[in-house]
Parts: C-alpha cells; structure tokens; sequence
C-alpha cells in the first residue's frame, strides 16, 4: 500500500524507498507543480491558486470520486509527485447505459420483426380495402348504367303513351260529338223541307253535301245566271232575318261558264243552321224524340192552338187529353213549323175515310185500320170502344183513360 504523508512534510524519509507500482494497479496521485510567479503571489496573500494553474486529474472529478469511495484524496500541498490514474484506453470506452434485463427483454431484431409484420399486415388491409372500394364502385357504376336505361326505356314508352293518349283523346271527342248528334236526332226531313222553303226554282243542289260534328253544312249548286244567285242570296238573308232555318250563310266560289249557248253559274253554299229548329228541346218527351209521331203531335198542337173547333172532331172524353196547352204550345215552336206541316195536320184532324167517328190521326194514334169500322171484328165499333175505354185493336183496356156514361 502506498505512503500517504499527512502532515504535509517535505522531506521524505531517507529510508523511504519509493516501491515500485504493483502491476495492473493505477497511481492514486499525480505529482502537483508548484506554484510560480503570479499564483505563488496569489497563494501567499490568499490562500487560493487560479484555476488554470490546478492541473487537471482525474482524481478531481467528483464523479470519479464516487465511483471509487475507497480512493484516498492527496493534500495538494504535499511535497513530491504523486502517482496519476491513468484513464482507461479509449477502445475501452462502451457505455451500456440500459441494464442487462431490460436489454434482454427488449430484443432490437424480434422487435423489427414484428414491427415489419405489423406493417405488412397493415398493407395486406389497405390492399382489400382499395379492392373491394374499387369493386363496389364497379357495381355501383354498373347499376347506374343499367338504370339509366331502364330510365331511358321508360321514357320512350312515356312517350309513346303520351302520342296514344292524345289520339285517344281526339278519337273520344269526335265520338262525344258524334254520340251527341245522336243523342240530338236530326230530324232531316224537316231540314230538307226548309231547305226547299229557302230555294228559288232556279237553283239546284248536287246530289252530294258534306258536313261536321258542328251544325254546318256545304253544298255545291248550280243556277243559269247571275240574276238569280242574287235573287238566292237576298232569299236566305230573309231566312237568317227569320231565325227557322239558318243564323247564317257564305256562297263562295261563283263561276259562269257558258256551253252550247247555255249559260250556267257553278257555286258553293255553306249554311249554319239554327239547332233547335232540327233538334227536339223542351219538356215534352213524346214531342222530343224526334221521330215521325212526335212530328205529327207537334204539329197536331199548333193546329189546334189556331183552329179550337178542331178538338170537336175528337172522342169527348179524349178532348182534355188532345186539348193543346200554353206549355205545350211553347214545347212545340209553332213559330217554326212550315205551312206544310200545319196542312199535314190539318189533313189527319179533318179525314175520317171509314166514318167510324175516329179521324186519321186517332187512327194512327189507336193503331186502327182506317177503312174498317170494326177493327178487331168482336161486333163493337172502334169509337164505341174508345168511349167504353177497352182496346179497339184487341183486349184490354186503355190506360189513362175515363168511360164516357
């Protein structure tokens, strides 16, 4: 073991022989200069020596001061040259800063090897997400082009449903028209008697006229001379001014052409009529209906209505039901009725071609034969069957009947 010297003392013993350092042992101390010039001035007054006269030891460093608790710390004032610790080569200078069991938990290499599987798991994910985006957007997209045309098929069919329907719609408004003219019968005789009303003899119509749902009609006529389409045109102002027949009329189209010294003027008349001179209106159904017989009743009650003697010619107790009333006088539109319709009924009150007492129109109106007395032949004349109220065309009784006593 080395000699320390405590007390500071300079001289060494003469029997102290420095020993030679054991091998792989490390000096304790190094020797301390002395102080010269200036820090021997600074020592002397104050007791202290600049810094940068203390030679640098490891012995001063007070971490190697704890890691060796053993070492012994030499006065700096003690006389001689203490031996130096040599500092450790600096191959040797690998610090392990992390104890042997945490190194041994923590492996650097199986660490990097999970981290890479973590990382390659994590890449295999992203992968079949990308995938399987990539093939719902697919889907999606290829639902969307078949829905575009199942959109585009819908439509054309929306629009030829649409071109069907307007047909449809036009086909069911002439119909409408046509079920109304139906509906409204016509009564043509009645037209064409007016028609002849309003004609000139000079005039002529040809044999083919065309018309519309709506109350017009065109003909094609032919007359010899210009004189008389005038006379023509002032006959159906009068017509209009009437109001019977036509509200109005156009002739168009006039030609002379002059053949073999025949002169002869082609033209053609287009006539709106007055609906309800041809059209069956009012409340009397039996009046409206349009046919023949309820032509003939219309103009039984104008007839009547001017001549009240007329109603004698009947059964007494049918008088109250032939007896012509303001409303049914207003029903049948005297005012319209030609004179040969009023002749017409004239002529069935008046005849009584069997004198059975029955005139033609009771005949008709009886479904009697009117030259036979005795229609049904059981030996009781038709007018006293009338009068006892029992069908004289057969069995039975009359409706809406009273016997006369």
């Amino acid at each position: 073991m080395p000699d320390i010297n405590l007390l500071h003392d300079t001289k060494q013993p003469e029997t102290a022989r420095p020993k030679p350092p054991v091998t792989g042992e490390i000096p304790l101390s190094t020797p301390i200069e002395e102080p010269k010039g200036l820090s021997k001035f600074l020592k002397r007054f104050t007791g202290r020596v600049p810094k940068e006269s203390i030679p640098t030891s490891p012995i001063a460093n007070p971490t190697l001061r704890r890691n060796r608790p053993t070492e012994r710390i030499l006065d700096d004032k003690t006389k001689g040259a203490p031996a130096m610790i040599p500092l450790p080569d600096q191959d040797d200078m690998s610090v392990n800063l992390l104890g042997d069991d945490l190194t041994n938990k923590v492996n650097p290499t199986q660490r990097l090897i999970q981290l890479g599987l973590i990382a390659a798991g994590v890449a295999v994910i992203i992968a079949l997400l990308a995938f399987g985006l990539s093939y719902y957007r697919r889907t999606i997209d290829a639902d969307i082009e078949a829905t575009k045309k199942e959109d585009a098929q819908v439509q054309s069919q929306i629009a030829k449903l649409q071109l069907q329907s307007g047909a449809i719609t036009q086909v069911t408004t002439r119909v409408a028209a046509i079920q109304s003219l139906l509906d409204q019968h016509i009564r043509w005789t009645k037209f064409f008697d007016r028609l002849e009303h309003y004609t000139i003899r000079q005039v002529t119509y040809g044999a083919a006229f065309s018309s519309t749902v709506q109350p017009t009609i065109t003909f094609s006529a032919t007359t010899d001379s210009y004189e008389h389409l005038a006379e023509q045109y002032l006959i159906l102002k009068q017509a209009v001014a009437t109001g019977d027949f036509i509200s109005s009329f156009t002739i168009t189209a006039a030609a002379r052409t002059v053949k073999n010294k025949v002169e002869t003027v082609q033209f053609n008349l287009l006539l709106n009529l007055v609906p309800s001179v041809f059209v069956g209106q009012g409340d009397d159904t039996s009046i409206n209906t349009g046919d023949a017989q309820a032509m003939i009743r219309r103009s039984l009650t104008c007839y009547l209505a001017n001549q009240p003697d007329a109603i004698s010619k009947f059964p007494v107790n049918y008088r109250q039901t032939f007896q012509p009333t303001a409303a049914a006088i207003q029903t049948a539109k005297c005012d319209t009725l030609t004179t040969a319709d009023l002749a017409q009924a004239q002529t069935l009150v008046q005849t009584d071609a069997d004198q059975d007492g029955l005139v033609l129109y009771l005949e008709q109106y009886f479904n009697t034969a009117d030259q036979k007395i005795d229609t049904d032949n059981d030996g009781t004349t038709d007018l006293a069957e009338v009068l006892a109220c029992t069908d004289p065309n057969g069995s039975g009784d009359l409706t809406n009947c009273t016997p006369t006593p």
